[in-house]
């Protein structure tokens, strides 16, 4: 079996961390920690997932955290968190998250909206380690599309082959590998289809570098141990302008605190990559028609969560 991306393990890694850690468990929900913890079990093995428990090897992984970026685990679990809060909100009735990687999105939100149609469309690679996940935790309502979006014109088309329905389209921890064709493709498709998009996007500095504020040299070197680069970004400035030529206008902008623009200001998140909310200039009757009523949402306070949902989606491993 192929492996997944190195991207997808570290995020997953860093997910679990924070949800193993005292100190930030609180930010992980009940079902984002069980669908992580059936993650790395399938990924590194039941092992691997019991020595983040311990504190010795918590202590050992956030320095490295901080070697290479201080706060990046905190910083994907409040992305993810961000993302989820759109998507449970989102009048649509399909969501589809494009490079899922080894996120727990869709599987969330096939729990929390049995209205909603929830598809990932990535890689086969990356997805022959997620079927295993799902399928451990009894997911039935999860469609998984192959696509490589490194390939010329793969995104337009994974776009315009989904279901012609109310749609959110969601690009987390996307937009930097791909190129700027690619990025056009995924705004011109969600403006083309008259939907809406939660897109992440990170500054880059002319190097292709992450400009993270705070950020250390050993984000570039770990970039190019993984052979994963940075292809593309916008700073938090120009990034509306940008949207709006390619056919899609900005609606909120979520992430650390900026100058000159307008953010809803997320705690944890880490100055130099945000969190775009997108809509077609123009939407059409069958958007504006759709889907009047609001999914209800599930709030958690502390790791706290509603527990009829929680005990229906709870992964039999545990």
């Amino acid at each position: 079996m192929h492996s997944s991306s190195s991207t997808a393990r570290t995020v997953l890694r860093g997910t679990w961390l924070t949800a193993c850690d005292p100190r930030t468990a609180g930010r992980v929900t009940p079902q984002m920690a069980a669908f992580t913890e059936a993650a790395v079990v399938a990924v590194d093995g039941r092992r691997a997932a019991e020595r983040l428990r311990r504190p010795v090897w918590r202590a050992a992984a956030r320095i490295a955290e901080r070697l290479v970026l201080p706060g990046a685990c905190t910083h994907y679990v409040e992305r993810k968190n961000a993302i989820y809060g759109i998507a449970l909100d989102a009048p649509v009735e399909q969501i589809v998250v494009l490079g899922a990687g080894l996120d727990g999105l869709a599987w969330r939100m096939a729990g929390a909206r049995p209205d909603v149609r929830c598809v990932e469309v990535d890689h086969p690679a990356t997805q022959d380690q997620k079927r295993l996940v799902l399928e451990g935790l009894q997911a039935r309502r999860v469609e998984l599309v192959a696509a490589d979006f490194a390939r010329e014109g793969e995104m337009a088309r994974a776009i315009r082959e989904r279901p012609r329905v109310p749609t959110l389209f969601v690009a987390e921890g996307l937009t930097m590998y791909l190129s700027e064709a690619g990025v056009r493709e995924l705004c011109e498709g969600i403006a083309a289809r008259g939907d809406r998009g939660a897109v992440t996007f990170m500054t880059l500095d002319r190097q292709g570098r992450p400009n993270f504020c705070g950020g250390r040299t050993l984000v570039g070197r770990y970039l190019r141990w993984a052979r994963e680069p940075f292809t593309w970004g916008v700073s938090v400035n120009e990034a509306a302008g940008w949207f709006e030529e390619r056919g899609v206008r900005t609606t909120r902008v979520l992430g650390a605190s900026a100058s000159g623009v307008e953010v809803e200001v997320r705690e944890g998140m880490i100055c130099g990559e945000w969190l775009a909310v997108l809509e077609a200039r123009s939407f059409g009757p069958r958007v504006a028609s759709a889907c009047h009523e609001r999914a209800p949402r599930v709030e958690w306070s502390h790791g706290e969560s509603n527990p009829d949902l929680l005990n229906a989606i709870q992964p039999s491993s545990r």
